[in-house]
């Protein structure tokens, strides 16, 4: 007997306990909404006038309280305007701050440096626009008048809606639930004249909802803001691709046009010296490997010297370049040059320098060097024609903001979270 009382306690046990962690787990520990009001005025023009009254019965003290409104129906974001937050009992304007997030508009209501306990009623009023509902052969009323992001019991609630001008009273539907759920649960509702008021026969749970669905005549609505326009988005998408199309022409057509071919020759042009010629073949690219030939030009021109210094290192006998200075460079050569060959020298003593003496320390030079190298094609000198560059560049960020404009718009089509242009 006493095996079979505990055969059968354990499962008792077992769903107490995952009842139990699932009521923790979906519901909030710092607060339950005693009542939930809603009142909803819908005009002609498919824009609902709705006031919220939500009674919070806090069980330690808090800031306030958020209060998330879906932006999004019919597959695109909607205009909620003249949100007001106030105390229902003394008319008090709340502390309220207003966001786009997770498309919702969300609403922080409390100051961060009060906190509220015990009960405390907000009364919520904004304006919500409807607009087209996406539907050609039907008008609809269909709205979540208590959304299913509560995280906690709503333990009363009560709502009245005011239509424009009839509708079929048999239609109405109120659901109570879940997300995704179709029936009505726990809710009441009549109907008289245009006006629909109802209320909930038990709590809702964390994250249940009611929502009211009413089909109507098409044209029961009228002057109806339309969706968004993408004409906007169709412009920049066009625009990108015109300009993504003379980008690439003009890439290709001045490429041909300055390609630098190779001609077979054994001195370098007039007036340019060994750096400049790889500066020139390799379209405007300069490495230290190219400057440090410029010591064979010196020397080919007479300033200095190379010779082979043997060196003693026990029983071996190893070599190093040794570089004398003959002359000072010429002033007519370029000044990048003229600092580079003192650089040289400076490195050793008495015009007289040794590949010991330049190691670590020359390959500095030779990157200073390259720089004004290349400052030295500027303007009148430019290899590549200048006009080309400055394009790309121009293309380049033409087309940055194009696309930073498309998805900002693409994106407040679809969640409220980008800019609307």
């Amino acid at each position: 007997m006493k095996k079979s009382i505990v055969l059968i306690s354990i499962p008792i046990v077992m769903i107490a306990f995952w009842i139990g962690l699932f009521t923790y787990s979906y519901s909030d520990e710092y607060y339950d909404i005693k009542s939930y009001e809603v009142s909803v005025i819908v005009h002609e023009d498919n824009t609902y006038d709705i006031i919220e009254t939500i009674t919070v019965s806090f069980t330690e003290p808090r800031h306030g309280i958020y209060r998330d409104i879906p932006l999004k129906h019919y597959g695109y974001v909607h205009d909620i305007t003249d949100v007001q937050v106030y105390n229902s009992t003394s008319g008090k304007p709340y502390t309220t701050k207003i966001s786009k997030s997770n498309g919702n508009l969300s609403i922080r209501i409390g100051d961060e440096d009060d906190y509220v306990s015990e009960v405390v009623s907000y009364v919520i009023s904004y304006n919500y626009d409807m607009g087209y509902d996406g539907m050609d052969d039907q008008d609809e009323f269909y709205f979540n008048l208590i959304g299913t992001d509560w995280d906690t019991l709503i333990l009363d609630g009560t709502f009245s809606i005011q239509m424009p001008k009839d509708f079929d009273k048999d239609k109405v539907s109120v659901i109570t639930g879940y997300e995704g759920d179709t029936e009505t649960m726990n809710a009441v509702y009549e109907v008289q004249g245009n006006v629909i008021t109802g209320s909930l026969t038990s709590p809702l749970l964390a994250y249940q909802g009611l929502t009211i669905a009413i089909p109507l005549v098409e044209g029961y609505y009228q002057n109806v803001s339309d969706p968004p326009s993408v004409v906007w988005v169709q412009v920049i998408a066009g625009l990108m691709a015109i300009f993504s199309v003379i980008s690439l022409y003009y890439n290709i057509k001045y490429k041909r046009d300055n390609t630098i071919v190779p001609i077979v020759g054994f001195e370098p042009p007039e007036g340019i010296n060994a750096a400049e010629v790889a500066y020139i073949h390799k379209r405007e690219k300069v490495n230290n490997t190219d400057l440090s030939t410029l010591v064979l030009e010196w020397a080919s021109r007479g300033y200095l010297t190379i010779s082979d210094d043997p060196i003693k290192l026990g029983p071996f006998t190893i070599s190093q370049m040794v570089y004398t200075k003959v002359k000072d460079i010429d002033t007519d050569c370029p000044a990048y040059e003229i600092t580079l060959f003192n650089s040289f020298f400076g490195h050793g003593q008495d015009g007289v320098v040794s590949a010991k003496d330049l190691k670590d320390k020359y390959y500095k030079d030779l990157m200073i060097a390259a720089k004004k190298l290349k400052s030295n094609f500027l303007y009148n000198k430019e290899i590549l024609v200048n006009k080309v560059q400055m394009l790309t560049a121009f293309v380049s960020l033409v087309l940055v903001i194009f696309y930073a404009l498309f998805m900002g718009y693409t994106i407040d089509l679809k969640t409220g979270e980008g800019f609307t242009v």
